[in-house]
């Protein structure tokens, strides 16, 4: 069976010219050597080497078995190394996918804190719809992403790790019809379009309780636009009358609150969960979870000042 050593033994000759020499720089007796050589020749059934006065030369077959094994080689050599990088937070690169709303109120901080304790590693952040995004995980493309349970829970091969609950509300310009009414239900939204981000599967159930409970046809209520830009769907609803449904922890910004009012129905939307998937094969490296770390950290300081926020603007409305 060929083996490493035969393409250690072979570039040996090649770079020396000649047999001794080459035994001498692998510290291997000359018999040994021949003996190796004559193994490959004889594996491959064709003469790789020939004599030229003193030297060692490459017939043409050999020219190809030595830049095969030459290729070989270094790749078997830069293999350490890589491993190497792979067990440390110093070097290497991360593919991280995020979907829109998560990259316009996540990435900023995220990614300032990463780059200034990891300046060395380099990041690629995907942004684009959970679907797209378990696709490229999938295909190994991405190291780890960011979704809502709802659609991550139906996956299987990722680990899921919880992130973020949060709940949905509704908003409207300040000077909307509806904010005049004491009570407002589903039924109210029939006049409206309704705007909000690609609704997780806990929503449309939840819709669609609801609507049999006020006696309102899901279809009736406009789905005027769906999306995963959040600051589209802003300018959209100060714009018109449509009811934008938003996540809490997006709608605390200071440019939702600015321009737009919560408005308080009668019943209330269950709360979705935001969760980081990573492969289970290969097993995440240690900038992956370095990585999910700094998620966590950075969005419990970002569900404390939004609690704030909301807080204060709660007793502003008041």
């Amino acid at each position: 069976m060929i083996e490493l050593r035969h393409f250690q033994h072979f570039i040996a000759v090649v770079n020396s010219k000649g047999i001794r020499q080459a035994a001498r720089d692998i510290h291997l007796s000359p018999s040994s050597l021949t003996r190796s050589i004559q193994f490959l020749e004889e594996y491959y059934g064709a003469t790789l080497l020939q004599r030229h006065g003193k030297q060692m030369i490459l017939t043409p077959h050999g020219e190809q078995v030595f830049k095969e094994f030459k290729g070989i080689l270094q790749g078997v050599e830069s293999i350490k190394p890589k491993l190497a990088q792979l067990d440390s937070l110093d070097h290497g690169s991360l593919r991280v996918g995020l979907n829109p709303t998560v990259a316009d109120t996540l990435l900023p901080k995220i990614g300032t804190r990463f780059i200034t304790e990891y300046p060395r590693v380099g990041i690629t952040t995907v942004i684009g719809s959970v679907k797209r995004l378990m696709d490229l995980m999938a295909d190994g493309e991405l190291d780890l992403m960011i979704g809502l349970d709802g659609v991550l829970e139906k996956e299987r091969n990722i680990e899921v790790i919880s992130l973020l609950e949060t709940e949905a509300l509704w908003w409207v310009r300040k000077d909307h019809p509806l904010l005049g009414k004491e009570e407002v239900g589903l039924d109210d939204f029939v006049n409206y379009p309704l705007l909000s981000q690609y609704l997780p599967p806990v929503y449309e159930e939840y819709l669609y309780e609801l609507c049999k409970q006020d006696g309102v046809q899901l279809d009736s209520i406009q789905q005027a636009h769906q999306c995963d830009d959040y600051r589209a769907l802003y300018l959209m609803a100060i714009e018109s009358d449509a009811i934008l449904l938003a996540h809490a922890f997006i709608s605390n910004n200071d440019y939702f609150t600015d321009k737009l009012c919560q408005l308080h129905t009668r019943q209330q939307m269950p709360n979705a969960q935001f969760s980081v998937a990573l492969p289970i094969q290969p097993i995440p490296s240690p900038l992956a979870r370095r990585y999910v770390e700094i998620l966590q950290e950075e969005t419990d300081l970002m569900i404390a000042h939004s609690a704030e926020a909301f807080l204060t603007y709660t007793n502003e409305q008041n």
